[in-house]
């Protein structure tokens, strides 16, 4: 099973590839004292100032217990860069608890595309995790207190609650300046009912986060944003979101293609790893090649109409190799047998994860005893190595002695045929006729018997057999001699199996009925009116039914001699 990564690549159109950062003292390190107190970001960090009636709070290494770095009154942590950050409320649920910090920046350039970074951590005294964090540009402070209604022009709603305490989760955003902005505000924007919260500690009424790091520059015309990861594994699927500016308009039949380079970054030639048809943003699923291994890889996105190429992602990405196994068992295995699993590699050091019907394991070469036939099935592992898998899947068959049955005794007419047995794989057969088939037909009657063999053992079953005329059950002499002279004296039908519904009927020439008989066996004494009838042809009827309700009827004629 390949592992599924996130990157975030970004297509702009703006000015200029090689921007410098817009933001004084990005990282909070310039400052005019060491904090002391609440509320010190104006009076004591350089180039910044609360916005609005509000109270940041300012952590710098030179600040007293409490306010500094790590030493922060609401959590321990270190600066994501230097050593000093700042802290604002974004949530509380007893009301629109909100902070900002400001700056003053140079005027943005209007339809300008522009990108902003920042680094933010959730402090360790806050109960709540939210994403209700974003950045608002105006250019003149508006005249009255505290606004809830400003629209931040980037904002992270939406985009993923941040509870981590302990790691700087680096946030960006892009977005294009419909004004020449001269002032950026960072905090939390939205009220309250709309944000996303998650429970991150015992309190659950705050989100506190501490910001550093702040980077706005000018894009250039497609650029690619550090995807925030470094490694993946051979084989690994990569779902790569992108946006694509709105400033360009991208035609019909439009395709977006996510190329690796080699392991030295170069993309002469490069290797298409996923493509998206597409005219406006969305998201391209690739994988990356399972031959590829190596440092110094990149990504990029071209788009074909019109035709645009984007900077690489500006990182080094190491592609490892995905593990070498080959998984066996002793599959097919019998009943109360032990199934055993065996695993071939040439690591030192791995791990296992083995999962199938009523089974799992963390053993390289597992075994279950006293197997039944819910042990039969798809039984699946993962081995891992230097943090890639590879799965492999292996299908165990449970089998048993061989288990059949011929059926009970039976009769069968003779104008039927009857095959009896069973044919399965892996198994031989011996019949008492010296045949070695699964199944054979029945040549006549008898007693038949086999014996089959699996590698679990033999088993044998017999069946008895008689064959029964049933396609002429009347036979019917053509004269007989009614002289009392005991020999032929009387005339009927000679029966060769079981009757029911039996009728025997004699006429004259005339068309008479001389005789008639519904008994088997019952003979006509050549008696008509208690008299002796005339010598000559007379003409008979039988009417039976046989076995399987076979309707028989019998026309002929006989002579009557004395």
């Amino acid at each position: 099973m390949q592992r599924l990564h996130y990157f975030v690549l970004l297509l702009v159109l703006a000015f200029d590839a090689q921007a410098q950062n817009l933001i004084p003292n990005p990282s909070f390190e310039k400052n005019k004292g060491c904090p002391n107190s609440n509320g010190q970001v104006a009076t004591h960090c350089s180039d910044w100032f609360q916005y609005l009636n509000n109270t940041p709070d300012y952590y710098h290494s030179c600040g007293t217990t409490g306010f500094s770095v790590p030493d922060a009154v609401v959590g321990y942590q270190q600066a994501a860069h230097g050593n000093a950050f700042v802290g604002v409320y974004v949530y509380g649920t007893t009301s629109n608890m909100k902070e900002w910090v400001a700056a003053q920046i140079p005027p943005l350039q209007k339809g300008a595309n522009y990108e902003l970074s920042m680094s933010v951590v959730l402090a360790n005294s806050s109960g709540l995790g939210t994403d209700n964090l974003g950045a608002f540009f105006y250019n003149q402070l508006p005249a009255f207190g505290m606004d809830y209604s400003l629209i931040p022009q980037v904002s992270f709603l939406g985009q993923g609650v941040i509870t981590d305490t302990l790691n700087w989760t680096r946030l960006v955003g892009i977005f294009t300046a419909d004004s020449a902005y001269t002032n950026i505000v960072l905090g939390g924007f939205y009220d309250n009912s709309v944000v996303n919260k998650v429970p991150a500690g015992p309190s659950n009424t705050i989100a506190y986060y501490y910001i550093d790091s702040v980077v706005l520059k000018q894009v250039s015309k497609i650029i690619v944003v550090d995807p925030g990861i470094t490694s993946v594994c051979a084989g690994d699927t990569i779902d790569v979101p992108y946006t694509a500016s709105s400033n360009i308009t991208f035609n019909p039949g439009n395709q977006f293609s996510l190329q690796l380079s080699d392991a030295s970054g170069n993309f002469a030639p490069a290797i298409t790893i996923g493509s998206l048809v597409s005219t406006t943003s969305g998201i391209i699923r690739a994988v990356i090649p399972a031959t590829a291994a190596g440092t110094g890889y990149k990504v990029r996105i071209v788009a074909s109409d019109p035709n645009y190429t984007s900077d690489d992602d500006g990182s080094q990405l190491t592609i490892k190799p995905a593990p070498i196994v080959t998984a066996s068992s002793n599959s097919p295995v019998c009943k109360s047998d032990t199934l055993k699993f065996t695993l071939q590699h040439a690591y030192s050091t791995a791990t296992y994860s083995w999962i199938g019907p009523g089974f799992s394991s963390t053993e390289k070469d597992p075994s279950v005893s006293n197997v039944t036939e819910l042990h039969a099935g798809v039984y699946k592992v993962k081995t891992t190595v230097n943090g890639c898998a590879a799965w492999k899947e292996l299908l165990v068959k449970v089998d048993d002695i061989p288990s059949f049955y011929l059926g009970a005794d039976t009769t069968i007419c003779n104008y039927e045929e009857l095959t009896v047995g069973f044919s399965q794989e892996g198994h031989s057969y011996l019949w008492n006729t010296g045949a070695t088939s699964g199944q054979i037909k029945i040549p006549g009657s008898g007693t038949y018997s086999i014996i089959a063999t699996n590698h679990c053992g033999s088993a044998s079953d017999s069946i008895a057999v008689e064959i029964e005329q049933c396609d002429n059950c009347a036979f019917m002499p053509n004269a007989f001699t009614p002289n009392n002279d005991g020999l032929n004296d009387g005339v009927a039908p000679i029966i060769h199996c079981e009757i029911s519904d039996y009728k025997f009927i004699i006429v004259n020439r005339y068309g008479e009925e001389v005789f008639r008989s519904s008994q088997p066996g019952e003979k006509w004494n050549g008696l008509y009116k208690g008299q002796l009838a005339e010598l000559g042809t007379y003409y008979y009827i039988v009417n039976l039914t046989g076995p399987r309700n076979k309707k028989f009827l019998v026309k002929g004629d006989i002579t009557l001699v004395r």
